[in-house]
């Protein structure tokens, strides 16, 4: 990698997502699904998932997919890793370190080549290609940590990107932080602050309405107060007309000013098995007027409610 490819990698911190991209060369993918899932509480997986998938997107990754069961565990360290093996790194500029040594699963020494026995110094070619690449790889590993710990240095702590709530840093951002509002919090109690007037709040008197009760003069007459109702009755047989139903409500006492047929809506099939009236009448009585709502008052099976009316701008319905 160039000194210009180098300067235009992101560095990111997850020791999760730093172990699978460093270890996966050396390591087979059960082996990184087992030593992940053992080591690594649930939070933790899905955080470095959506951590991932966040920074690594827009490389080709496909949409991430919500995991759910028993074995949900397992399968988002296995989407975390098939993730690491399909990318193309080296068009893909994101790197993942580490800063919290103690979340990183230890490494399982595996074959390694003993010179001290005499048949190694014997080795054929393809022994000798796989340890100059494990050397270079190292390399690579050293100088890749070496520039993440130059980046950390150099950026301000407030812009490094260390979503992983385990990690230390994260712990020591986050105490910094606490102290800080601490502090704020101890100069503010110690300073004396003027805080303004309550306004207390009157409460609103009742208007008092009188009515007059003087029949001794008869100058002056009040008018009837007329009490104006709508009904929406239904479930009436098909049979029904309008002159029924007026002729019905008439005969309560009540003033009947229109008996209007409904259409049924639209969502209603045919055959109609039923008929519906918009019903409007006045009175004088309030009494009266709320005695077309008693369920005594209508034949069995018929529905009755009120029927509201819009109201147009100028006021009236």
């Amino acid at each position: 990698m160039t000194d210009a490819e180098r300067k235009k990698v992101e560095y990111n911190v997850n020791e999760l997502l730093y172990y699978v991209q460093n270890y996966s060369n050396s390591a087979t993918k059960q082996e990184l699904i087992e030593t992940c899932s053992s080591f690594y509480t649930e939070l933790e997986i899905e955080h470095a998932k959506a951590f991932q998938w966040a920074k690594c997107g827009n490389y080709g990754l496909p949409k991430i997919s919500t995991r759910k069961g028993v074995g949900k565990l397992v399968s988002n360290v296995n989407d975390i890793v098939d993730c690491v093996l399909q990318l193309d790194w080296n068009k893909c500029p994101v790197k993942f370190g580490s800063v919290d040594a103690t979340r990183v699963p230890p490494q399982k020494v595996g074959n390694h080549i003993d010179i001290s026995n005499s048949s190694c110094m014997h080795c054929n070619d393809q022994g000798s290609n796989s340890v100059k690449h494990d050397i270079e790889e190292m390399k690579c590993q050293i100088q890749l940590l070496t520039d993440l710990i130059t980046a950390l240095t150099k950026s301000n702590t407030n812009n490094v990107d260390c979503t992983e709530p385990t990690s230390s840093y994260a712990f020591r951002a986050k105490k910094n932080n606490t102290n800080t509002n601490n502090a704020d919090n101890n100069r503010l109690t110690n300073e004396k602050v003027e805080l303004p007037a309550w306004n207390v709040v009157a409460s609103r008197k009742k208007r008092k309405i009188v009515l007059g009760s003087n029949v001794s003069d008869t100058n002056l007459t009040a008018a009837e107060v007329v009490y104006k109702r709508d009904l929406h009755v239904t479930r009436l047989t098909m049979d029904m007309t309008a002159e029924k139903l007026t002729s019905y409500a008439s005969k309560k006492g009540v003033n009947v000013t229109d008996c209007e047929l409904l259409e049924p809506p639209a969502h209603v099939k045919q055959p109609y098995t039923y008929k519906a009236f918009h019903l409007s009448f006045t009175c004088t009585d309030k009494s009266l007027a709320d005695k077309l709502l008693d369920e005594c008052e209508w034949p069995m099976g018929i529905a009755v409610r009120r029927f509201y009316v819009k109201k147009t701008n100028n006021g009236s319905a």
